[in-house]
């Protein structure tokens, strides 16, 4: 479960995953042949109980400029605990041995709080400039540079509501698809934040005032960024009281620029299978091309 993954600047594939019941952390890496499991080298990283936690889990890997490899881990810490709720990890060579990470934990920044119930918060630069957000309700952690050590992170930034996915493109904007109150009939808002600099500054952040209705699974929706900075967010509608003719239906909305905080100003349009994507939906950017995986029922 909880599988990401992330290509290095030489093209070689970088992996982690969860195994068992939420108690092991994996990460695997592969230069040829990747379509041949034979070819991946899992190592344990780290179990819930070596952290002391109830639960354990990836929620995100990143490979900069220079090849390291960034994690993050996550979990659900026992009644009165608030260590290793949030433990950064980093391999510069030799990853595929577990005594080349090093792991810091960055709980004691913003106490309480844990990368669970997000989908895809984690961010790494090519500079090596690694940010994510928490769940709700959404604080910001981010490291320029040295990152195995504690004081040069930051957690100043909180977003009133569950940051689902993160992402930033080529000039260094961070972009969020975020959840965020309901309507009035109690169906979920999906909002767009944005930073385009001093991110750690809570007044370089602005959050869409309208939401994209939304009545279904999380997981059901997704982001991405080109380069240049074309939004992209994909989400099963559900079933909600106005635009009933889309309900069910996976849609993609669309936007670049400062303008995009009007989600009025939004491109959009929906896929007609009914019930597309609402097992899960995942876009990916590359350049200025993009992909959008989805799966419905049995079928991806």
């Amino acid at each position: 479960y909880n599988q990401y993954l992330a290509a290095g600047p030489d093209g070689s594939m970088h992996l982690t995953f969860l195994d068992g019941a939420a108690e092991r952390a994996y990460y695997a890496h592969c230069d040829t042949r990747c379509g041949d499991p034979a070819s991946w080298s899992p190592v344990l990283l780290r179990t819930n109980a070596q952290l002391g936690l109830i639960t354990i889990g990836p929620y995100g890997i990143g490979v900069d400029a220079s090849g390291r490899v960034h994690l993050l881990l996550s979990g659900v810490t026992p009644s009165g605990q608030t260590a290793n709720a949030l433990v950064y990890a980093t391999c510069a060579s030799g990853c595929s041995n577990a005594a080349s990470w090093t792991f810091l934990d960055v709980s004691s920044l913003s106490t309480g709080r844990s990368a669970v119930s997000t989908e895809r918060p984690f961010m790494v630069e090519p500079s090596g400039r690694v940010s994510f957000f928490t769940s709700d309700p959404g604080v910001y952690f981010a490291c320029t540079s040295g990152c195995t050590t504690l004081s040069n992170w930051s957690a100043n930034v909180s977003l009133n509501g569950n940051p689902l996915h993160a992402a930033v493109d080529g000039a260094g904007v961070t972009h969020v698809l975020l959840r965020q109150g309901s309507s009035a009939a109690n169906e979920k808002l999906l909002k767009y934040a944005r930073c385009a600099s001093n991110c750690t500054m809570p007044a370089s952040w602005a959050i869409s005032s309208l939401g994209f209705l939304h009545n279904s699974n999380d997981y059901a929706a997704s982001l991405t960024v080109t380069t240049s900075g074309r939004v992209f967010m994909a989400w099963n509608q559900g079933v909600i009281t106005v635009s009933t003719a889309d309900n069910r239906k996976l849609q993609v909305a669309s936007c670049a620029g400062s303008g995009c905080m009007d989600l009025n100003t939004w491109a959009s349009f929906t896929i007609g299978a009914l019930d597309e994507g609402t097992e899960g939906a995942f876009l990916e950017a590359s350049g200025e091309s993009g992909a959008l995986a989805s799966v419905s029922e049995f079928d991806l």
